[in-house]
Formats: structure tokens, sequence, C-alpha cells
């Protein structure tokens, strides 16, 4: 083992440059390899084991406080180096942060990055020795989008969503769950078509939203109602055949729905293009789903879309029956009376907050 001087590799705040380093050390510059997976703790002592009796194997470990913000009630927040030079030709930096606001878990992975001369055997040597502390982390996918309008054209934005499973038998009324079964089925087959889902306020239409996206494996993707006068532009169709096999999910949508001839410009056009997608010919390619949500009276929408072979299911939310409501009030513990008549799910949950903090809760039920 040589005794290189490696105190003075790193500066105050950590940087270092390992290819100058190299240079200087093995007179030529080297390839790198950076791995984006984390590694657990052991892999230091790992490498310090098996490189140790190699006549170029030095190291060094140093730690220095982040610039990064600390969490909050805790201690400075810092990061360690380890450096090491394995063997001829053979370099490895691995970087460790400690309770940092970035990810709270860092304190116990480290990031490895490997310099070498091109010698793939080195290489090879290395990753298969640290192969079996490299942390799997479950994948994590995107599931729901919003459209957005960017440099002309359309474009996907991935949205965070809270997680929600639903008791459709216990948080909805008796007819309902004929429709639910309809839904169900509808978005495990290949199929396009078309689902309304209407009525006041409150009543459960954004936490079925919320259910379904939660469960589906589906690409979920959110067209607010002000996306409509979008829904008429020439680009709008060539961008939906990228998103084959997708949930569309249009809330609040009356403006787009209303019937054609009410002399609401923009409107017409906006429904023929959601006619289109979801049903015909571009609906068999497409194969997407669409659930149109609106607070509208059924009459105002246009009746082109009620047609059957197009409409898979349509339903119209309403106050919980009170039977139902007692069952939740006494299942879990709410503080509300026995109810006489019905109520929506968005009074029963808010019973006692004032009237306009009922309305802005209403989102969610």
């Amino acid at each position: 083992m040589k005794n290189h001087n490696l105190t003075q590799v790193f500066n105050y705040d950590g940087d270092f440059n390992v290819r100058t380093y190299y240079y200087q050390f093995f007179n030529r510059l080297p390839y790198d390899i950076e791995d984006n997976a984390m590694y657990k703790p052991e892999i230091i002592d790992v490498i310090k084991n098996h490189y140790q009796n190699d006549s170029n194997y030095s190291c060094y470990t140093r730690t220095f406080l982040s610039r990064f913000k600390p969490i909050p009630n805790d201690r400075t927040s810092s990061f360690s180096k380890f450096f090491a030079v394995l063997t001829d030709g053979a370099m490895v930096v691995c970087t460790r942060m400690s309770k940092c606001e970035i990810d709270k878990d860092y304190w116990n992975k480290w990031g490895v990055r490997f310099y070498y001369n091109g010698n793939g055997t080195v290489a090879d040597e290395f990753w298969n020795l640290v192969e079996p502390f490299r942390i799997q982390e479950e994948e994590k996918k995107d599931k729901l989008f919003m459209i957005v309008k960017k440099h002309g054209g359309f474009q996907l934005e991935a949205l965070p969503i809270r997680e929600m499973s639903v008791d459709v038998n216990k948080h909805y009324n008796d007819d309902f769950l004929t429709t639910h079964a309809e839904v169900d089925d509808f978005l495990k087959n290949d199929h396009s078509g078309l689902v309304i889902l209407h009525g006041k306020h409150g009543t459960g239409k954004s936490s079925y939203i919320r259910h379904i996206i939660s469960s589906t494996e589906k690409k979920v993707i959110y067209i607010t109602g002000d996306m409509a006068g979008f829904i008429t532009s020439p680009e709008f169709i060539p961008f939906m055949i990228e998103q084959k096999g997708s949930l569309i999910v249009l809330e609040d949508c009356e403006e787009l729905l209303a019937t054609r001839g009410s002399g609401r410009g923009q409107v017409n056009t906006g429904l023929s293009n959601i006619l289109n997608i979801s049903d015909g010919l571009l609906g068999d390619v497409l194969k997407l789903k669409l659930i149109c949500t609106f607070n509208a009276p059924l009459k105002d929408i246009d009746k082109a879309l009620l047609r059957k072979g197009r409409l898979v299911a349509r339903y119209e939310f309403s106050d919980l029956a009170p039977e139902k409501a007692n069952t939740l009030i006494a299942e879990q513990n709410l503080d509300v009376p026995q109810q006489l008549s019905p109520i929506s799910l968005a009074n029963l949950y808010n019973y006692e907050k004032p009237e306009f903090e009922q309305v802005k809760m209403a989102i969610g039920f």
C-alpha cells in the first residue's frame, strides 16, 4: 500500500478535480463511469478490504459542512467524501449526504463515480465487487398529467396526486353500484368510449375520480374546463394520437359539452373533437377513454354525447341517503347528529365548518 498524501485533494467545500489528480498520478486522462444508483454503507469497507493489498492502494475520507439547508430542528447537514486509488489505472470517489432536506434517507447511501484507464477487466472487477450492495430503488412512474400549451404546441406535465381509495358501497347511494361496475369494466377493456358523471357540488364526483386514478394502471390526462378553447386547435388531435390508450378526465366541462346551436362559438368545434376521439374510426385507433364531469343540468348537454355505443355510462350524483350517512357517522365516529334527510358528503365531513369553508372543501367530495 502506498502512503500518498491525500489530505489536500479536496478543497474546503468538498470539490476536487479527480481528472487532474488522475493525470498527475497515472500520466494519462481517465475514462469515468457514474452510476445513478445508490449503495449501502458497507460498500466502503468492501472496497478497502478488496484493494488494501494492492501496491497502488491509498484512501482518504473527509466530512464537509453541506451547502444545503439543514432540516429544521436538526443538526447541521453534512456530506462525506471517500476517495481511493484502487489499483493501477483505477480510482473511485464515493459521496454520502448526511441528513439533508433533499433526501432524508441519503445519510445511509453512497453515490459512486469510478475512474479507470479503459481496461474493461479492471472496471468489471470493481462493479462486480460493489453490485451486491446496490440499492434497488422502487421505480416510480408518474400517473397523472395535465395538458399544457408551451412553445406553440401541447405538452404533458406530471402532477402529484393524493392517493384515495373510496369504499364505494358506503360513500355512494345504492343505485351507483351498477354504474361503478360499468366504469370498472370499461377501464379494464381496450375500447374507447365516454363516461359522464354529473351532479351538484360536494356529492362525491372528485373523490370518485381520485379513486379511479389511484386504482387504474393507465396514464391519466387531466383537462380543465378552461382548456376547451385549446381543444379546438388543429394540433390537438395529432397530440392525442401520441397518448393512445390513455384515460382522459375533463372536469367541470359544461361549456365544452353544451348543446350545439346555443351560440357559444368555440364549443361546437371542441365538442366535435370529443365526439371524434371517443367514437368512430378515430376512437378505434386511439382507444382513449374519456370521463367528463359537470354540474349543469343534463338537459343543457348536447344529445349527441348520449348516443348508445358512444356513452359507456352516465350517473347523476346526489346527496347521500340518511341511512347511509348515519352508518358513516357511526363507523367513523363523526361529530355529526343523526340525519333524517339526505346530506352531501362535503357537508357530512365538514359539518361544523362555516358555509364558505364547506364550499371550499367540496373539492374532493
